[in-house]
């Protein structure tokens, strides 16, 4: 769509407003408005499909617990991973974590390779597939009259083609949802605490900068550093032709300096900015996503990030730990035994450059410690700090950092 009218020369008002305003996009229990919202609306994308790759962004690794309670890499880890890479394991479990968030729930199915001699259970899982409310359904008669829990998914192996239709049994079917509704097959979306904030915010977008666009309300400033010469101006007129609204105001001084929207006080545009800001507040709230991550703006130019980061990590760190038994579940599916199996998250954050010295200092002081140990070293033989050009009078913290 044009954000003109066809036979515009592009100075006139703007027509265009977002289908997401136009076509009323507000209704949770239609799964199209749930999909449509999180793949057009930013801060809904944020919170569902953005999250969702988020927690499989660094992947993770399998590890068992030894008896001194650390983590020891899996012997099994290798031949695991190669697995989830012909399957294209990260891929579909972020497409069920999309699936989950977005609808409250998503179906991975299971399509396996029996008669392998080569793992506990004798079979492998061959490929994966998700599967959620935009191509599939629960038929009523699939439901079994005593446990409750269907028999038979039905599948529509293209969304866009309802005529095509295959059936699954539950069996082959692993059910994604961490938030039920009640004890239903049905889940929460993770937009349904701010769905409300979310049509607010964005209705009241389109009516500040896009009736101020559309309207006129308001002028637009250039300002300029010191004197303006005859091929600036010529210049700012230039532009000026492309200017959807022609009130415009040139204060001139040398060079272009920043161009702003400055609307009169009756236009309402302070009041609306304040009750923006303070929905994005409630929808980070009931999102837990900082309101700075939605922004891409920190407060401070350390600290701030750094909390913002910190909150950041620790809901993925929360969403990860849901998933969990899902990756567990897929091994023990893939014919391996899970009951020594700890998956461990690779973790991409710290907190600050000192956090990224004192990981790195640990890590080189357990490997150290460990081949010590395993060549018979007595380990408080050798002072493993980082010491090099450093006063050996002076007292080290644990970070290396002389104090």
């Amino acid at each position: 769509m044009s954000l003109y009218n066809y036979n515009s020369d592009q100075t006139t008002p703007l027509t265009y407003t977002s289908e997401l305003v136009t076509g009323e996009y507000t209704d949770m229990s239609q799964w199209s408005h749930l999909l449509k919202v999180a793949r057009e609306d930013p801060l809904a994308y944020r919170m569902t499909v953005g999250l969702a790759k988020n927690v499989f962004d660094d992947w993770f690794t399998i590890k068992k617990r030894g008896e001194d309670g650390e983590l020891k890499d899996h012997p099994l880890n290798d031949q695991i991973q190669e697995e989830f890479v012909r399957m294209d394991a990260k891929r579909h479990f972020t497409q069920a974590a999309t699936g989950m968030y977005i609808f409250g729930s998503a179906v991975m199915v299971f399509n396996s390779n029996v008669h392998r001699d080569d793992t506990i259970k004798g079979y492998q899982i061959a490929t994966l597939d998700v599967f959620t409310k935009e191509n599939m359904i629960i038929p009523d008669n699939e439901y079994d009259m005593v446990t409750g829990v269907p028999q038979r998914i039905k599948i529509y192996p293209n969304a866009t083609n309802e005529e095509v239709t295959d059936f699954v049994r539950w069996e082959e079917v692993q059910w994604w949802c961490v938030d039920p509704v009640g004890r239903s097959f049905e889940g929460y979306s993770t937009m349904a605490p701010v769905w409300a904030n979310l049509t607010y915010f964005r209705e009241s977008n389109d009516a500040m900068v896009w009736s101020h666009k559309k309207e006129g309300i308001g002028t637009q400033m250039w300002y300029i550093l010191g004197a303006a010469s005859s091929e600036v101006v010529d210049d700012l007129e230039e532009q000026l032709q492309e200017v959807t609204s022609r009130r415009a105001m040139v204060v001139e001084n040398d060079k272009v300096d920043r161009v702003e929207w400055t609307a009169p006080p009756s236009s309402g545009t302070a009041s609306i900015v304040q009750g923006l800001d303070f929905a994005l507040g409630i929808i980070s709230a009931g999102s837990e996503i900082p309101k700075d991550i939605y922004t891409g703006v920190s407060a401070g130019a350390i600290t701030g990030s750094e909390v913002n980061n910190k909150a950041m990590y620790a809901v993925i760190d929360k969403r990860q730990s849901e998933i969990t038994p899902y990756v567990q579940n897929t091994i023990q599916r893939m014919g391996y035994d899970p009951v020594d199996m700890v998956i461990d998250w690779n973790v991409r954050y710290a907190t600050d450059e000192l956090e990224q010295a004192q990981i790195r200092l640990l890590n080189a002081q357990a490997a150290q410690l460990e081949m010590q140990v395993e060549q018979g070293i007595d380990p408080n033989a050798i002072n493993i700090g980082f010491n090099a050009g450093e006063d050996p009078d002076q007292t080290q913290n644990p970070t290396g950092v002389q104090s």
